[in-house]
């Protein structure tokens, strides 16, 4: 998966974030954001993954 790109429906949370890091993917393209995406963010910054927002709307839950 090295220098790969991920495609995904919302900023992937922390942990899944370390998984995605750990796996060499460099590009993350997303739909839109995660409720709790601050961390991830940070941590792909400081891993240099590209991290590509199509909307910047933050995905609903119920409950939430």
């Amino acid at each position: 998966l090295e220098g790969s790109t991920l495609y995904c429906k919302m900023t992937p949370c922390r942990t899944c974030a370390m998984m995605i890091i750990n796996a060499g993917i460099r590009r993350v393209v997303c739909e839109k954001r995660y409720h709790a995406d601050a961390d991830t963010i940070e941590l792909f910054k400081e891993a240099c993954v590209e991290l590509v927002i199509m909307n910047n709307e933050i995905e609903k839950y119920d409950k939430q």
